[in-house]
């Protein structure tokens, strides 16, 4: 199984990779999360990669702060060559399960939209971890360790290949609450077209800090 919590995976990824978009193009999700992405501030792009999403958030919104996130150094790097002619562009190496790290990064940072393009998916396929003594689900320890630098009301949306994503912040339900769910249909990957597969969706998810 291919080790998507592992940095050491995504740091050799990211040594031979220049670009790619998870899921849905950058542009995608933006259109989709766009009346959220509108209002925001100060805006975090959590496990930014290589993605062009930074750049296609600041497209829509001039002016918020953004602050980019990824445990891979590599990727960090990646990211500022791609948002070099961006201004209010903020890059932290973080790894989102270690409350040290978010808090370090985040604390000032007044933030009041997370935007998550398939982190959550990433860090789901790891192990559970231990939180407070007791196993964790690594995408709920995420939304745990966000929640301690988010004020009431900030938002979170995520785009996820799994209608089942929100099973794994389960145990944070008195931190998030969902505001919205919503789906697209997956765009074509072949060009068979009278071949009949089933039809697969991404699906997005808003939360609100509570």
């Amino acid at each position: 199984m291919t080790e998507f919590w592992n940095p050491v995976y995504w740091d050799n990824r990211f040594r031979k990779e220049r670009e790619f978009e998870w899921l849905v193009s950058s542009d995608c999700f933006v259109e989709q999360t766009k009346s959220y992405i509108a209002s925001a501030k100060s805006i975090c792009n959590i496990g930014c990669g290589n993605s062009n999403l930074s750049a296609s958030i600041r497209v829509f919104n001039k002016s918020a702060a953004i602050h980019n996130l990824d445990y891979s150094s590599v990727a960090i790097e990646r990211s500022k060559e791609l948002n070099k002619d961006n201004d209010n562009q903020h890059f932290y190496i973080v790894d989102l399960l270690k409350e040290e790290d978010v808090v370090n990064a985040l604390s000032d940072a007044n933030i009041d939209l997370i935007a998550d393009k398939s982190t959550s998916d990433s860090l789901s396929t790891g192990e559970d971890i231990q939180l407070d003594g007791k196993p964790t689900a690594p995408a709920a320890a995420m939304a745990i360790n966000l929640a301690k630098v988010c004020k009431t009301g900030t938002r979170w949306v995520f785009c996820s290949y799994s209608p089942y994503r929100l099973e794994s912040l389960a145990g944070t339900c008195n931190l998030w609450t969902v505001t919205h769910e919503w789906s697209i249909i997956a765009e074509e990957s072949s060009a068979e077209s009278n071949v009949h597969r089933p039809e697969i969706r991404h699906y997005f998810v808003a939360l609100e800090r509570m």
